[in-house]
């Protein structure tokens, strides 16, 4: 089961027939977590499915979810929302191909691949996907709003690509993870812009430390641990479109 970043009780994209998906929400003036609800299906995904939403407080009453599996695509490793600017592309899906390790963009309605856009880097499923919501000058390249943005975990180091989201992907700019001197942990999966903060928030494999990102430099500005699992890299990051929280998406329970 694959969290959809931007849709938060919506529609879930199946990954391996998982059934149960952690979410955190983090404030991020201070990373403090504020709650971790488990999102929990009664069988393995299938059409007309429902969930729970378990807390600390009680489990919600099932609620009906739709399921799509797009034909083009082996499995989901990450996935974005093209922005409403984006013209022909907006409300188009791009995500990682667990297959090829490419990036595919899918119809939202029909879920068919419309183009695949090259992937940068090195070929690993520890790629993180979102869109830059302001202009950001990297060296001399002033790399536009709505480019695609993309943290490659399998580069030495880990590298934040800009590419143009139009026709096959063309890197615009790019910036190693940590910036200098590099601060890099572990391999990046996950990453999400902040528009309110214009940063970016990258998780990382192996570790519950989410770090926030210069756009500009790579260079981390603070980092937090979530008090999760931090073996799985399957994991959506988004965040909330009013309350500025983070939102974190895995198949784990938070560590105990």
């Amino acid at each position: 089961m694959h969290f959809v970043k931007g849709s938060w009780g919506g529609t879930f994209l199946r990954h391996n027939g998982r059934r149960t998906l952690s979410v955190v929400l983090a404030r991020t003036s201070c990373g403090v977590a504020l709650a971790c609800p488990h999102v929990t299906t009664s069988a393995a995904l299938a059409a007309g499915q429902v969930v729970t939403v378990s807390t600390a407080g009680g489990t919600s009453a099932p609620v009906s979810v739709a399921l799509d599996d797009p034909a083009g695509v082996a499995g989901l490793y990450d996935l974005a929302l093209f922005p409403a600017t984006a013209g022909a592309d907006a409300g188009r899906f791009v995500t990682v191909d667990t297959n090829t390790f490419a990036l595919r963009v899918l119809d939202p309605t029909t879920l068919a691949t419309v183009r695949t856009i090259t992937r940068p880097g090195a070929a690993t499923g520890q790629l993180g996907l979102s869109f830059l919501g302001a202009p950001v000058t990297v060296g001399a390249v002033v790399v536009p709003a709505g480019s695609l943005a993309v943290v490659n975990g399998g580069d030495a180091p880990d590298r934040l690509y800009y590419l143009d989201p139009t026709g096959t992907g063309t890197v615009l700019a790019s910036v190693a993870l940590g910036g200098q001197p590099l601060v890099d942990e572990a391999g990046g999966f996950a990453v999400a812009y902040h528009a309110a903060r214009n940063s970016f928030f990258v998780l990382r494999h192996g570790t519950d430390l989410l770090t926030e990102i210069d756009p500009a430099t790579g260079a981390a500005l603070r980092s937090m641990h979530l008090g999760i699992d931090g073996q799985d890299y399957f994991a959506g990051l988004t965040v909330h479109p009013t309350r500025g929280t983070l939102l974190l998406g895995n198949r784990v329970r938070p560590a105990r």
